[in-house]
Formats: C-alpha cells, structure tokens, sequence
C-alpha cells in the first residue's frame, strides 16, 4: 500500500509546487491507528527535523468502531504523562515544532 501513496505524493507535490500552497514533508502515525506508544512518540520527536512534520492521533473516548479509525489506545498514548512530558519539552526547544493533529 505505502507504492500508493508515494505516486499520489510525487503527482501532488508536483501539483502543489504550481501553488503557493506548502504541504509537510513527513506525517508520523498514519499506519499507527490504535497502536500508538509513548516510545513511539519519543522515537518521532527524537529524529532530528530538517522540515515541517506532523504526528497523527486518532483519539476516541469509547470503543473504536472501525480498525483503522478513532480510538481509545491513541487516546491513552496522548493523555499519557510520559507523551505529555515529551511533546512539551520538545516544542519548547524546538526551531520547528511537530504539529499533533487529532
């Protein structure tokens, strides 16, 4: 499936740069619905970023009525001291921060 998506990237990007529109140059947890883990997060936030990036949750309070949908495990991860702690501290010094999209 990842085949799919860099050809509908390139032929995006490719339509974007006729724009003044910008777009991000890496998503983090679009495959990680209901999986998402403080270790996780702390690996994303650690990698060093030369451009915009964003990290996905898919948060629900309930139970999840589709596999790849909202979720409560996402949910947990991103109410979690630990993921709290590292995302605080990381947007604090950092030059570009990660947007959290929920």
């Amino acid at each position: 499936m990842s085949g799919i998506f860099r050809a509908l990237e390139r032929h995006a990007r490719r339509r974007l740069r006729q724009t003044r529109l910008q777009a991000l140059e890496k998503t983090y947890g679009f495959f990680m619905s209901g999986r998402m883990t403080p270790a996780y997060v702390d690996a994303v936030v650690r990698q060093p970023q030369t451009g915009s990036a964003e990290i996905y949750f898919h948060p629900r309070a309930g139970e999840r009525t589709a596999e790849q949908g909202a979720n409560p495990g996402d949910l947990a991860c991103l109410l979690s001291p630990e993921v709290r702690e590292l995302l605080g501290r990381h947007m604090a010094g950092a030059a570009a921060p990660i947007a959290v999209h929920t």
